[in-house]
């Protein structure tokens, strides 16, 4: 389509209305004039000027109406014109005016062709202005410029980018030189080694290098171009853009990746358009931090969706809360259990952020995961720890505290109040609960640390609880000083030692229990060997057949009065508990049963013996004898205690070991059987109590007592594995318990019996006594008894005879200086394995005879014996079925 201009269109108008009046005047003149027959060739002019309308239709118009109005002119035509030459005049006239349509039309078309022709390239220079316009516009803002240099750089061409990015003015002259001169100092040798090496060859270049601008301002850029050739002549076209902000925020990108590639917690990235598929959003960032510790590669993560570190101890309900907040477009935080690769538990605190763009749209969510198993196992394991602690304050009597000294609070562990039955929050409330007489050495001690003359205070004292009662506690504090080096706190431990003083005076009584058993037992040795002699001296003399009478009856008195030194011995060795026992199972309803008519003729008529006796009370192990005297003692201390008219009970029963305070003294027991005496007198102060197996201790007047009764009943229950314990309330009375172990086997009811002095004359034994009267009184009742007898006054000589001569029977003292009896029979037995042995001894102390008499390889006796005593143990060796 034609684009002329309006004054174009307006002489183009004008041209059509000249040929419309040309055509009228010549029609005109056709019509109205004689000569109107010459006039046809006229409207040639009219066809001259409507081609000048450069309008087709104007031309073929004026053509259309002139050869009509020729035509029509022949009707008109004057006359005296021959008819023919008047056609023929008409003819010429239209073939004139077809010629001149026909070639005006020619012209006009060439003209038209001639004018699209120019406007269309006016519209490609148009096009092409704004086409380099539109480049050149955005190759500023991209910061591009193009450049073209023939070979040598004789020609350039510079694209205003080239202008701006290096800081010339746009009306200046650009040259290869300058452009080259504004190469940093610093990189131009290598860019023209580079240039020159890629030009010679032909090869692309790519560089970038720094300039210099004309203000001073250093700009990175990148350079590329290849080299052409254009009508035979080789250019180089390229391209510059400044990429000092990129490269800025590359190195800025790059220090923020290693920044957080270096970071501890993980970083995870995802998109935000996948939220509501079914795998969730995708990962498109992680860390170096998350390979690290999760160790699934970047490669596995990117693409991915967060649940691939999710598993079955991960929290659902966090995991919805989560879920919701992204919905929301919320920040939201949690703490997670997620997992490793391998299958490895472990905790995070993630917060999830969601990312906006600049319309406001939401894009992507940035997640921070902080590795927190360490600080949840640390939480786990205070947790634990104070758990622990808590237990321990709990099971313990100790309290922790912290004093502060400029305000005056206390803190105390929770056991406190369990303890003391109070929570003492201020020091004041807590030194009200120290008993009047200790507080001033308290309040001392304190001044002490305070004043920097200790760096601790340690001390007992007593502490009154919440029901008015006082216990015994051990305090120990120390000062925290301040950098400043003063002291404004104090921490400490105070404990219930209440019952560590109780145990502790136990273990002192104990202890000197053991002190006077020894020493009574000491006793009782040397004693035994004299009541030995005496008594054998004055058994030979009551032999004697020309004896006076008043000599015997001298006898029969140092006889009578040996014996009872020999009750008194007994006594000393059953509280040093070194007598022998002969333990057997007894059965406990029969022996009580059996000692009920003793018992209770042991009691005025006025007291009333209530024997209770449990069913199913399982036997006990022990010396039936000493277990009878032991309960009879007991009995006759609950006699002597009691009034007119009150009743003692004995109880026989099985008790579980639930007594912490009897652990010590039957370990591993499970069960006991227990006999309790019990009278309703007027029970006993603590100080006697704690004195009452005393050997020698008494509180009866005059020769009421020995003092002896309840030390013999103690070395007995301790000798039999046993133990016994006092419970007494003054004007309520006191209950012995005698604690025996459980003979685990059926009991036998036999008591031992009697026999008469036999007599195995002829036989040879070997005696061994290091005691030379005692030795001298055990030969001569052996002679008497017709053995036949060698003496040796130690094991070793006794060793050396057994050597050169053969004994039936070996006859030994249990305590002999350097080897003991029981050793000497151990190794005679070795040498004469059929060889009988009969032990005895006053005392054996640290060499104990077994209890079990099958275990001791032989028979014992204790001193002092008889004549009649030492013929039957003898006899029962030699002889057992006789």
């Amino acid at each position: 389509m034609s684009k002329r201009t309006d004054e174009y269109r307006r002489m183009d108008r004008a041209w059509a209305i000249v040929a419309a009046a040309i055509w009228a005047a010549v029609f005109a003149t056709d019509f109205f004039t004689p000569l109107g027959f010459a006039h046809g060739s006229l409207y040639v002019f009219a066809v001259l000027a409507a081609s000048l309308a450069n309008d087709t239709r104007v031309l073929w118009g004026i053509g259309g109406a002139s050869a009509a109005a020729t035509l029509f002119g022949i009707f008109v035509s004057p006359p005296g014109f021959a008819i023919p030459w008047v056609l023929l005049n008409r003819a010429f006239s239209l073939g004139l005016i077809g010629l001149a349509c026909v070639a005006l039309y020619s012209v006009q078309r060439l003209r038209h062709e001639a004018e699209v022709g120019e406007e269309e390239a006016l519209e490609r220079e148009t096009d092409l202005a704004r086409a380099t316009s539109s480049l050149y516009f955005a190759q500023s803002l991209a910061g591009v410029g193009t450049f073209k240099v023939s070979d040598m750089g004789r020609e350039a061409e510079w694209s205003p980018g080239v202008y701006e990015i290096f800081g010339f003015e746009p009306d200046e002259t650009l040259t290869p030189e300058k452009i080259f001169g504004a190469i940093h100092p610093d990189d131009a040798p290598r860019f023209f080694e580079k240039r020159d090496r890629t030009w010679e060859r032909g090869e692309r270049i790519e560089d970038i290098h720094r300039i210099v601008r004309r203000d001073g301002s250093v700009r990175t850029i990148r350079l590329a171009g290849q080299p052409t050739v254009e009508d035979g002549e080789t250019v180089f076209i390229g391209l510059v853009q400044d990429i000092t902000d990129e490269r800025s925020l590359e190195e800025r990108l790059h220090l923020l990746d290693t920044a957080v590639s270096m970071m501890g917690e993980m970083i995870l990235i995802t998109d935000a358009g996948s939220i509501d598929a079914p795998d969730g959003p995708k990962i498109l960032y992680v860390n170096d931090a998350f390979t690290r510790i999760t160790g699934y590669s970047r490669e596995e993560a990117i693409g991915n969706t967060p649940r691939m570190v999710q598993g079955e101890g991960t929290q659902r309900e966090e995991l919805d809360r989560i879920r919701r907040g992204l919905e929301a477009g919320e920040p939201v935080s949690a703490e997670l259990i997620n997992y490793t690769k391998g299958g490895e538990p472990y905790w995070v605190e993630v917060s999830i952020s969601p990312v906006f763009s600049e319309a406001g749209q939401l894009t992507h969510f940035a997640a921070v995961q902080r590795d927190i198993t360490a600080v949840k196992r640390s939480e786990d394991d205070r947790r634990l720890l104070e758990e622990r602690h808590e237990i321990v304050m709990r099971a313990s009597n100790d309290i922790m505290w912290d004093w502060d000294l400029e305000t005056g609070a206390l803190w105390c562990s929770t056991n406190a109040e369990e303890i003391f039955g109070t929570q003492p929050r201020f020091t004041e409330e807590w030194l009200e609960l120290i008993h009047p007489d200790d507080r001033p050495r308290i309040d001392q001690g304190v001044k002490d640390v305070l004043l920097g003359e200790s760096e601790n205070v340690e001390d007992q004292f007593r502490i009154r609880r919440a029901d008015g009662s006082y216990m015994d506690v051990s305090d120990r504090g120390f000062a925290v000083q301040q950098p400043d080096g003063e002291v404004r706190r104090m921490v400490g431990v105070t404990k219930d030692i209440t019952e560590w003083h109780v145990l502790n005076e136990r273990l002192r009584q104990k202890e000197k229990l053991e002190a006077i058993g020894e020493l009574s037992g000491g006793v009782a040795h040397d004693f035994n060997n004299l009541l030995t002699v005496i008594l054998g001296n004055a058994d030979l003399l009551a032999d004697l057949p020309d004896l006076p009478g008043e000599a015997r009856r001298f006898v029969e008195t140092i006889v009578s009065s040996a014996e009872r030194a020999e009750t008194l011995t007994t006594s000393m060795l059953a509280f040093a508990r070194s007598q022998p026992l002969s333990p057997r199972a007894i059965d406990i309803p029969t022996l009580v049963e059996g000692m009920r008519p003793l018992l209770e003729s042991a009691l005025p008529d006025s007291m009333q013996l209530e024997i209770e006796v449990e069913e199913g009370v399982p036997s006990v192990l022990a010396d039936r004898n000493q277990l009878e005297v032991a309960l009879l003692n007991l009995v006759l201390n609950a006699r002597d205690a009691s009034g007119q008219g009150d009743r003692i009970i004995l109880r026989a029963t099985e008790t579980l070991m639930d007594d912490p305070s009897l652990e010590e003294e039957l370990p591993g027991a499970r069960t006991c059987v227990t006999f309790e005496v019990e009278d309703f007198g007027s029970g006993m102060p603590d100080e006697v109590a704690q004195r009452a197996f005393e050997p020698f201790f008494t509180t009866k007047q005059g020769a009421a007592g020995t003092g002896l009764g309840l030390s013999t009943v103690y070395g007995f229950a301790r000798q039999s594995l046993g133990t016994v314990k006092i419970k007494t309330e003054q004007g309520r009375g006191t209950c012995v318990t005698l604690y025996l172990p459980p003979a685990g086997e059926v009991a036998t009811n036999q008591a031992p019996g009697k026999h008469s002095a036999p007599s195995d004359g002829g036989r040879k034994l070997l005696l061994v006594e290091d005691e030379d009267e005692v030795r001298a009184i055990a030969s001569t009742y052996l002679r008497n008894l017709n053995y036949v007898v060698r003496e040796a006054g130690s094991a070793e000589e006794a060793l050396k005879l057994l050597q050169g001569e053969e004994f039936e029977l070996l006859f030994t003292d249990v305590i002999l200086p350097g080897m003991n009896g029981i050793e000497l029979a151990e190794h005679a037995l070795e040498e004469r394995p059929g060889l009988k042995v009969l032990y005895t001894s006053g005392y054996v102390g640290d060499a104990a005879l077994p209890l079990d008499p099958v275990n001791l390889k032989g028979a014992f006796l204790q001193k002092p014996y008889r004549k009649n005593e030492l013929a039957v143990a003898i006899h029962e060796l030699l002889d057992p079925a006789g």
